[in-house]
């Protein structure tokens, strides 16, 4: 806190804070986390608070990030919570269960503070500091197996010798009987993508399915069993991608408006013991 009181600058501050925490000063998700300490500083100096209410503030706000960026989950009910805990225990006289650092009137700015900047901003936070959720779909799909080429269900031993090269081996028998095969689609779109990429990339899909079907087809009947299956797969992977996103879409509207509702009745709250 000596170096800190010391810093007039914002250069010097910030390089004193980014000695005490650890700070890579160069690294753009940790200048994030900079800024948080530097703004709590200068809110501190504003409101003449000594060294070891400036210090207990830096932690606090420390501790509560740290709870945040724990789980890629919406917590932002639990972090305002533990806030409070953490003011009301260097607010009143209880040792050694509490010690009386702020007055009531610290204790509001502290808390309107806290829910104006870090929790106004907390889904930008959990964004930057947690890993990012993607989705990891698996399609399985189920057929008529149309005409299929007899060669098909041999091992791959008996076509590389019928052949001279290795073929492809689909499970299956001559009578007819469903046909079925499973496609991994490892989805690199994030849960925030707009409907256009997805559509774009269940065509892609689509295709890439088709390709890996057009050699086992019969080419007497490839080019009509071909076009039957494009839009079965296409109808049943937009079928299913809608119902997740729409899914998706609908959990992240319930936690804005969660969040939204948090942070008016804490601002409701400040304003009627004001």
């Amino acid at each position: 806190m000596e170096d800190i009181n010391k810093a007039t600058s914002t250069e010097d501050l910030e390089k004193v804070l980014s000695s005490v925490f650890r700070i890579d000063s160069t690294d753009p998700k940790q200048r994030v986390l900079l800024e948080l300490y530097i703004n709590a500083v200068l809110f501190c100096r504003g409101k003449k608070l000594n060294r070891e209410q400036t210090s207990t503030l830096l932690s606090i706000f420390k501790r509560v990030h740290q709870a945040n960026t724990d789980t890629p989950l919406n917590n932002a009910e639990q972090c305002f919570n533990y806030c409070s805990e953490l003011l009301l225990c260097h607010s009143v006289r209880r040792p050694p269960f509490s010690i009386g650092l702020y007055n009531l009137n610290q204790m509001t700015d502290i808390l309107k503070y806290f829910t104006n900047t870090y929790m106004r901003h907390y889904t930008l936070y959990k964004y930057i500091f947690t890993p990012q959720m993607f989705l990891d779909l698996t399609l399985t799909y189920s057929g008529p197996a149309g005409d299929i080429d007899p060669k098909i269900g041999s091992s791959p031993e008996s076509q590389e010798g019928e052949n001279g090269s290795t073929g492809e081996n689909i499970e299956g028998n001559e009578s007819g009987t469903d046909d079925k095969k499973t496609t991994d689609i490892n989805s690199t779109q994030p849960v925030d993508n707009e409907q256009k990429d997805t559509e774009l990339a269940l065509d892609k899909t689509a295709e890439v399915f088709l390709a890996e079907l057009d050699v086992k087809l019969v080419p007497s009947q490839g080019a009509a069993k071909k076009l039957e299956l494009q839009s079965l797969v296409q109808q049943e992977v937009k079928r299913e991608m809608q119902l997740v996103s729409g899914h998706l879409e609908q959990r992240l509207k319930e936690s804005t408006a969660q969040l939204n509702t948090i942070l008016s009745s804490l601002e409701t709250s400040v304003q009627t013991k004001k």
